[in-house]
């Protein structure tokens, strides 16, 4: 069942109540989410990022595609 007891890292690396790594809102349009996906919006920003064999102008990171579904969704809502 549910319980409070915190999880040891790095099973729970934020310590948070109840282990809880992300929420959301009823609607589905408001979410916390940890470790932060949206912080890398660059590859400059990825943690072996100069281990990378980048291409020149290759800068996106995967975390650029939560602004780009969020814009989407607004566009989309006119």
């Amino acid at each position: 069942g549910l319980s409070d007891d915190l999880l040891p890292f790095p099973l729970s690396p934020n310590g948070s109540m109840r282990n809880i790594a992300g929420i959301c809102d009823p609607t589905g349009l408001v979410f916390g989410l940890m470790p932060h996906p949206e912080a890398f919006y660059t590859m400059w920003l990825h943690p072996e990022h100069t281990s990378m064999k980048l291409n020149e102008g290759e800068w996106e990171g995967s975390g650029l595609q939560i602004f780009r579904n969020a814009v989407e969704y607004v566009r989309s809502q006119r």
